[in-house]
């Protein structure tokens, strides 16, 4: 396991309900050498953003964060720069309590994916999110299709 230097956050979808980010980290450069500069990205954990704007007048917001297990063990900072990342992404109209953000570990590793990420972000959200929204997700389609 390894520590990170900084992390960043790649959105792979959007709607008008859910967005949905691929959460990385940069790991310390102790490796450094005359040919390498000893970094390396890794895929840590997923965030989720999801309001429904359909029932919900005030567009409250749920945040979900989804940590890969065994990955890092600096899960704290991981939190700590998603929930700046999730302040700055807000869309309600209410305060953003962002002390009540859930967090959830998972076994769902997207190493080695593409787009469309059906697949990967419905196995991901399906049960924290309301059913009707994970079935009537309309994903970009591939461009061989």
């Amino acid at each position: 396991m390894r520590e990170y230097e900084s992390f960043f956050f790649n959105r792979t979808f959007r709607n008008e309900n859910i967005e949905f980010f691929l959460i990385g980290g940069v790991n310390n450069q102790e490796n450094f050498t005359d040919y390498w500069d000893g970094r390396e990205t890794k895929l840590l954990g997923y965030l989720t953003i999801f309001t429904d704007v359909e029932l919900d007048k005030e567009l409250e917001q749920l945040n979900l964060i989804h940590l890969i297990e065994g990955v890092s063990q600096d899960n704290e900072r991981i939190i700590k720069h998603t929930k700046k990342i999730i302040s700055h992404m807000t869309i309600s109209n209410k305060y953003l309590d962002i002390e009540n953000v859930k967090v959830y570990n998972t076994q769902v590793h997207a190493n080695g994916t593409s787009a469309p990420y059906n697949d990967l972000i419905k196995s991901i959200i399906q049960n924290d999110v309301p059913y009707n929204f994970v079935e009537k997700l309309k994903f970009p389609r591939k461009l061989n299709e």
